[in-house]
């Protein structure tokens, strides 16, 4: 394995010979450099050191994980073998871009790569914490302004809330991306038709929920932990609810259908 080294040379003539000492120490690197580590006397991978005195640095990739920005990583003075080479650098900014960021060699920090949104991107619009969004897919900007066909605000929980979205910030998703964040806040985003529509809850094994039953002719609500062999053929009619409240209500308005026939 190969390590730098400070080395120090000295002559001095001592009579007729001369004399040559060699002091070897050693490279000390600061913050900033972009070395080449070994973590685990198997992989070497570039590093820019954070503080090199502490033992720390701000990025690393490990060569057999697929080029992952690993930040924060801490860092010992043995681990470091050599400067990187401009190679072994590309692969650090490379793995950086791909993960969204890049390193400022100026203010020595990790940033945020600004990509501008296009025509076509999957995006949630940041208008204050995360929960103050807007997910939506762009048809056309204007001005910094987003329009897109339908848009789904889950703080307001409410769809096609505004066409036109001032941002301030945002982040593009892929596709996967988006339609996961969309699916945990209990919707789904119809790609073909470029429309979002609320997930139908389903209960899980075991849950406690209510099922819309008949008994003796009249529409009753049963209280159930749910069971797929018993009750999927209710849940897949539309009989099974999560909240009694529901299941209420659901009755009251087949009861106003069956009068208005």
């Amino acid at each position: 394995m190969k390590q730098e080294f400070n080395i120090k040379v000295s002559i001095e003539q001592i009579e007729n010979k001369i004399v040559t000492e060699f002091e070897c120490s050693p490279k000390k690197y600061k913050d900033g450099d972009i070395v080449l580590v070994n973590w685990d006397y198997a992989h070497d991978a570039p590093a820019i050191l954070k503080d090199y005195n502490m033992g720390s640095c701000h990025v690393a990739i490990a060569t057999d994980k697929d080029n992952i920005p690993i930040y924060n990583h801490s860092i010992t003075n043995t681990n470091i073998i050599c400067y990187a080479t401009p190679h072994e650098k590309q692969l650090l900014f490379d793995a950086l871009e791909k993960a969204g960021k890049r390193w400022n060699a100026e203010t020595l920090q990790i940033e945020d790569l600004k990509v501008e949104p296009k025509v076509g991107d999957y995006v949630k619009l940041i208008y204050g914490d995360e929960e103050d969004c807007i997910y939506c897919r762009i048809l056309s900007i204007n001005s910094k302004q987003i329009v897109s066909k339908s848009s789904f605000a889950p703080k307001e929980n409410r769809l096609d809330c505004r066409s036109f979205c001032n941002y301030s910030t945002y982040r593009i998703l892929t596709e996967a991306q988006f339609q996961s964040e969309v699916n945990s806040l209990g919707f789904e985003y119809d790609f073909k038709n470029n429309t979002f529509n609320e997930l139908r809850w389903e209960p899980k094994e075991g849950e406690r929920c209510f099922e819309l039953s008949i008994f003796l002719n009249e529409l009753c609500v049963v209280e159930i932990l749910y069971d797929s062999r018993y009750h999927k053929k209710s849940y897949d009619e539309g009989r099974t609810f999560k909240t009694r409240l529901e299941c209420e209500s659901a009755i009251e308005k087949i009861k106003e259908i069956l009068k208005s026939k």
